[in-house]
């Protein structure tokens, strides 16, 4: 009976010694394809840095050009019939407010205040800038400083703030370029870049010309308001400019004659 026991003993000792061997051997196993799959992983990802990428031989071109009035339009024909500011300036981008505290009408020109000023004591135009607007002529340009109090809605107290939008006064039709786009634009990158040097080409900033398109469709009165800190650069512009290739469509008043209209062109490239 004892001897028995004995053998009983060795034959569970020996099954364990082989249960645990055999799960210690499986967890090494799972171990194993562990590292192996992120070796693979890793090995995948070398790989494919080491795929070279397609790249394009033509350089991505950073030229650009945007021509509109100097700021905001409006027609003269609505300037002309207002009695207040909330008849031509944009509902949408006032700010919220409860009353107008002044308001006053500046001229502006070259993208510098005047002292042409005319004041009134609310939103309700004056008699002077009633004549100030109706005075003004074609690609006049101003802007509205409106002195406003709103009531704050966390203090429910008194607010003193301004706004001031600037505007042009454009005719009832403005002129148009009817000639092809992509050649205008490819006219001026080609033309600028003669007068780029790598060494300048990050440091140039944009340039502003204003131009007329005559009541005959011609450019003429070029001249640079904003310049790019490279002099020749900038004569080179109003080159290009006074020589624009294509057909331009004069500007219409509301009487259907052909006007005179001042326009700004804003371009640049590289660095720009």
């Amino acid at each position: 009976m004892k001897k028995n026991k004995i053998i009983l003993g060795i034959a569970i000792t020996i099954l364990t010694v082989i249960i645990s061997s055999t799960f210690n051997w499986n967890s090494s196993k799972g171990n194993l394809l562990e590292v192996t799959n992120d070796e693979l992983m890793a090995s995948n990802l070398a790989a494919e840095a080491e795929v070279p990428q397609t790249v394009s031989d033509e350089p991505e071109s950073r030229f650009f050009y945007n021509i509109k009035t100097r700021y905001n339009a409006i027609k003269k024909s609505d300037v002309a019939k207002a009695i207040s500011i909330n008849d031509f300036l944009n509902q949408k981008q006032m700010p919220p407010l409860n009353s107008y505290q002044s308001v006053s009408i500046i001229i502006v020109k070259d993208n510098k205040q005047t002292n042409n000023i005319s004041l009134s004591k609310d939103g309700k135009l004056s008699n002077s800038q009633i004549e100030l607007l109706k005075s003004a002529d074609y690609s006049t340009n101003f802007l509205v400083r409106a002195n406003y109090e709103k009531i704050s809605e966390e203090t429910l107290q008194s607010e003193y703030n301004y706004w001031s939008p600037h505007l042009s006064i454009v005719p009832e039709h403005q002129a148009e370029y009817l000639s092809d786009q992509e050649a205008l634009s490819s006219y001026l990158e080609k033309g600028s870049q003669k007068a780029i040097i790598s060494s300048m080409e990050d440091k140039l900033r944009p340039v502003m010309l204003y131009f007329t398109v005559t009541k005959t469709g011609v450019v003429s009165n070029v001249r640079v308001e904003s310049i790019s800190n490279y002099p020749l650069f900038d004569k080179k512009m109003v080159e290009l400019i006074n020589n624009i290739p294509g057909t331009w469509k004069p500007a219409k008043d509301s009487k259907g004659q052909t006007v005179d209209q001042e326009l700004v062109i804003t371009f640049g490239s590289g660095g720009c």
